[in-house]
Protein backbone atom coordinates (compact mmCIF):
# COMPACT_ATOMS: atom_id res chain seq x y z
CA UNK A 1 0.00 0.00 0.00
CA UNK A 2 1.59 3.32 -1.15
CA UNK A 3 2.05 5.93 1.39
CA UNK A 4 -1.06 8.23 -0.47
CA UNK A 5 -3.46 5.60 -0.31
CA UNK A 6 -2.48 4.89 3.69
CA UNK A 7 -3.12 9.07 4.23
CA UNK A 8 -6.47 8.66 2.35
CA UNK A 9 -7.57 5.77 4.12
CA UNK A 10 -6.12 6.76 7.53
CA UNK A 11 -8.73 10.33 7.24
CA UNK A 12 -11.64 7.57 6.59
CA UNK A 13 -10.65 6.67 9.97
CA UNK A 14 -10.46 10.36 11.28
CA UNK A 15 -13.64 11.02 9.99
CA UNK A 16 -15.83 8.16 11.84
CA UNK A 17 -13.52 9.43 14.99
CA UNK A 18 -14.76 12.62 14.87
CA UNK A 19 -18.78 11.31 13.62
CA UNK A 20 -18.48 9.26 17.04
CA UNK A 21 -16.89 11.92 19.18
CA UNK A 22 -19.89 14.33 18.11
CA UNK A 23 -22.30 11.74 19.16
CA UNK A 24 -20.84 11.25 22.39
CA UNK A 25 -20.30 14.68 23.39
CA UNK A 26 -24.20 15.16 22.49
CA UNK A 27 -25.77 12.74 24.27
CA UNK A 28 -27.84 13.22 27.54
CA UNK A 29 -29.11 10.53 29.73
CA UNK A 30 -32.33 10.55 27.96
CA UNK A 31 -31.23 9.37 24.57
CA UNK A 32 -31.93 6.46 22.99
CA UNK A 33 -28.90 4.42 22.39
CA UNK A 34 -29.76 2.38 19.38
CA UNK A 35 -31.23 5.30 17.53
CA UNK A 36 -28.10 7.25 18.68
CA UNK A 37 -25.67 4.51 17.40
CA UNK A 38 -27.67 4.31 14.16
CA UNK A 39 -27.68 7.86 13.37
CA UNK A 40 -24.21 8.14 14.14
CA UNK A 41 -23.26 5.30 11.42
CA UNK A 42 -25.51 6.91 9.09
CA UNK A 43 -24.17 9.99 9.31
CA UNK A 44 -20.22 8.64 9.32
CA UNK A 45 -21.29 6.86 6.73
CA UNK A 46 -22.64 9.70 4.34
CA UNK A 47 -19.52 11.86 5.62
CA UNK A 48 -16.98 8.86 4.26
CA UNK A 49 -19.32 8.49 0.99
CA UNK A 50 -18.80 12.25 0.20
CA UNK A 51 -15.25 12.01 1.01
CA UNK A 52 -15.00 9.06 -1.80
CA UNK A 53 -16.68 11.21 -4.29
CA UNK A 54 -14.97 14.76 -3.80
CA UNK A 55 -11.52 13.45 -4.02
CA UNK A 56 -12.57 10.08 -6.30
CA UNK A 57 -11.08 8.31 -3.79
CA UNK A 58 -7.52 9.86 -3.31
CA UNK A 59 -7.64 11.20 -6.92
CA UNK A 60 -8.25 14.79 -7.05
CA UNK A 61 -5.02 16.18 -4.79
CA UNK A 62 -6.61 19.18 -4.42
CA UNK A 63 -10.04 17.90 -3.20
CA UNK A 64 -8.07 15.43 -0.59
CA UNK A 65 -6.54 18.36 0.61
CA UNK A 66 -8.78 20.83 0.96
CA UNK A 67 -10.81 17.34 3.04
CA UNK A 68 -7.48 16.48 5.13
CA UNK A 69 -7.69 20.84 6.24
CA UNK A 70 -11.14 20.46 6.95
CA UNK A 71 -10.98 17.17 9.15
CA UNK A 72 -8.08 18.50 10.78
CA UNK A 73 -9.78 21.33 11.80
CA UNK A 74 -12.87 19.88 13.57
CA UNK A 75 -10.13 17.04 15.22
CA UNK A 76 -8.39 20.04 17.12
CA UNK A 77 -11.89 21.52 17.33
CA UNK A 78 -13.49 18.34 19.26
CA UNK A 79 -10.26 17.57 20.90
CA UNK A 80 -9.20 14.70 19.21
CA UNK A 81 -5.72 16.23 18.37
CA UNK A 82 -3.61 12.49 19.37
CA UNK A 83 -4.52 11.45 16.22
CA UNK A 84 -1.61 12.29 13.87
CA UNK A 85 -2.73 13.93 10.54
CA UNK A 86 -2.12 12.62 7.35
CA UNK A 87 -0.03 13.75 5.06
CA UNK A 88 -0.52 14.43 1.06
CA UNK A 89 2.27 15.51 -0.23
CA UNK A 90 2.34 17.05 -4.04
CA UNK A 91 4.71 15.39 -6.25
CA UNK A 92 4.44 12.11 -3.93
CA UNK A 93 2.91 9.16 -5.87
CA UNK A 94 -0.38 8.60 -6.90
CA UNK A 95 0.26 5.04 -7.56
CA UNK A 96 -2.08 2.96 -5.64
Amino acid sequence: MSKYLLAHEQLHFIISCLVVRQANLSMTDQDDLLQTLQLTQRIAQRLKLQYDTDTNHGEKLDAQQAWESEVMKQRQKLGLDHFPPPSFKEGESKKF
